[in-house]
């Protein structure tokens, strides 16, 4: 079993999966209102997961993130085989975990700083803003704190989750290329 938790577009949730059952998960998406699914490990990191995005008969879009929205990477995959490969690599903690890919940055933008709280009001209030989580990074590093973009955040962000938002409201903008970014994205 695989210590994580994937949610489809079509809101299910599978808990403490096999690799078997997130390889058959991939395999699935793509179809009408079934287009994406997250991963993220349990317990939770915040920041810290893995998605995929597919409409039939096209490639798969990768992504990852690694704790702060300008650590959100991903990559265009062609076969469902290899996307569960590296899910399940993933969900595994594997040190190399994405040996041979090229990731390119998704081109979030860093949040703003965490404004001071005067004395008087907040004392030590990065510690109590951390939420003794261990820093920004998924692998747990001291990093500074701010708020963490999760999977399907609902700010104005390109990617994965506002083409998602797209389907899910109805317009055809979030098909392949549109919604994703600036630039080409990465083929491996």
């Amino acid at each position: 079993m695989l210590d994580i938790k994937a949610e489809t577009e079509n809101r299910q949730t599978h808990t403490r999966i096999s690799a078997q059952a997130l390889s058959d998960l991939v395999h699935r998406i793509g179809g009408e209102g079934d287009h994406f699914l997250v991963v993220q490990r349990v317990p939770d990191r915040p920041g810290c997961y893995v998605q995929t995005w597919h409409e039939h008969g096209g490639d798969y879009q990768l992504e990852y993130g690694d704790g702060v929205p300008e650590r959100h990477f991903r990559v265009t995959a062609d076969s469902p085989e290899r996307v569960a490969e590296v899910m399940t690599r993933w969900a595994r903690q594997e040190p190399e975990w994405d040996a041979g890919i090229v990731w390119e940055s998704a081109g979030m933008p860093a949040d703003e700083p965490v404004p001071a709280i005067p004395a008087e009001i907040g004392g030590d209030h990065r510690r109590h803003r951390a939420g003794g989580r261990g820093g920004a990074r998924c692998g747990g590093a001291d990093g500074e704190v701010g708020r963490i973009a999760r999977p399907g955040d609902r700010g104005d962000r390109p990617g994965l989750a506002q083409a998602a938002r797209r389907l899910r409201a109805g317009g055809r903008s979030a098909q392949r290329g549109e919604g994703r970014g600036e630039g080409r994205v990465t083929t491996w």
